[in-house]
């Protein structure tokens, strides 16, 4: 699938080129076309058609970029994924792939509008209150807002033992540096079972949360005998 903007400029060069070739033609009093010209003027002139007919109106164009300073083949996914959506709007997957590209592109704005739009189908699925709850809390730059809290709460109403609440409270806690709070939340993870296919990936994290803990006690504690 070609992108939008490729097909805009080829649209605009062929179109600019076939104007100058006629002109420059008619400037040298040749009245008559070559075969071959004509030929090429009208390969020019199919091509500037098809152009306008991938991209249609400006207005839909213009709504189907992204930044352009993001990784283009990361551009490329989310212009396909949005054009995706546009032919088949209830599909729940597509959806979820859109919000994951443009979580990958830091795009949390345009995230947490199209998970509005499946709460707006599936209002009884906790992953997706949890899925806003990190969009808000990634834009918010990575701080548990009560907005945030708001979701991770709605989250837990509908399943007290939801895994991917826990997980998230876990990074955060990882990233704040309170290991102890982190190994907690994955432990408690563990315990329910109801992740397995993470459950690797959890003891791995766990594993690291302790030696970072255990090299943080080791500081506090020299750092209170230094004092």
């Amino acid at each position: 699938m070609l992108n939008p903007l490729v097909l805009g400029i080829g649209f605009i060069v062929a179109l600019v080129s076939a104007i100058f070739i006629f002109y420059a033609c008619t400037q040298k009093k040749k009245a008559i076309l070559s075969f071959p010209f004509l030929l090429f003027l009208i390969a020019l002139v199919g091509f500037s058609g098809a152009a306008y007919l991938k991209i249609g109106r400006f207005s839909d164009w213009q709504t189907a970029q992204v930044d352009v300073d993001q990784d283009p083949r990361l551009a490329a996914k989310i212009t396909e994924a949005r054009q995706l959506l546009q032919e088949s709007p209830n599909d729940m997957v597509e959806r979820r792939k859109l919000i994951s590209l443009y979580m990958e592109a830091g795009q949390f704005g345009e995230a947490i509008k199209n998970i509005n739009s499946l709460l707006e189908i599936r209002k009884q699925d906790p992953s997706l209150y949890v899925l806003k709850a990190k969009a808000l809390y990634y834009r918010d730059g990575k701080k548990l807002t009560p907005e945030v809290e708001e979701e991770v709460q709605s989250a837990l109403r509908l399943n007290p033992k939801e895994p991917s609440v826990k997980m998230f409270l876990a990074e955060d806690a990882f990233r704040n540096k309170d290991y102890e709070k982190a190994i907690g939340y994955w432990r408690s993870v563990l315990e329910a079972g109801n992740a397995p296919m993470q459950e690797k990936l959890i003891r791995t994290a766990i594993v690291n949360a302790e030696q970072r803990l255990k090299a943080q006690q080791v500081q506090s504690t020299s750092t209170r005998k230094g004092g």
